[in-house]
């Protein structure tokens, strides 16, 4: 009688350890997965990752991925201060290099579409009004010798990269 007590209780407190592990693994909570800075990991039947999901810096973060394992979308938000929690869209090329962002910018949280090059660097940049009160469209153009035509208020609009 004693034998089959011990065996009882050794089982019970043997499966309720166990599901509490298992348990702990299956349902822990978004909130603590996105304080720890996790990311989540998504592989496609061949074993190549083609998404990401998580939160870094405090800042929701998800990666899209073509068939060669580059980076070709991304999503997030800005950590940055005077950005933060600005929202982001970026579109990579074959080479996994961004060639298209589109963001929020500016004391406005103005509209901005970046149009870059092969290498980076930006080549063409519209939207509206970073900081003026009308909140202007604007346009600017650098060509491949460095020349930049710009349209639109010029004090407001960045020279260097966004």
């Amino acid at each position: 009688m004693v034998k089959k007590d011990t065996l009882r209780l050794a089982l019970t407190c043997f499966f309720a350890f166990a599901g509490g592990a298992v348990s702990e693994q299956l349902f822990t909570s978004q909130v603590a997965m996105a304080a720890a800075g996790e990311i989540k990991a998504f592989f496609d039947q061949t074993g190549m990752k083609r998404l990401d999901i998580g939160v870094v810096g405090n800042s929701p973060l998800q990666d899209f991925y073509g068939p060669d394992g580059r980076l070709r979308i991304q999503f997030g938000t800005y950590t940055t201060p005077g950005e933060i929690g600005l929202p982001l869209a970026a579109l990579s090329d074959n080479n996994g290099t961004v060639r298209l962002l589109l963001r929020l910018a500016g004391a406005n949280q103005s509209p901005v579409l970046v149009f870059k090059d092969s290498t980076g660097n930006d080549r063409m940049v519209m939207g509206l009004s970073l900081n003026g009160e009308a909140q202007e469209p604007f346009l600017s153009y650098k060509d491949s010798k460095g020349n930049h035509l710009v349209f639109g208020e010029q004090s407001d609009i960045p020279q260097e990269g966004l």
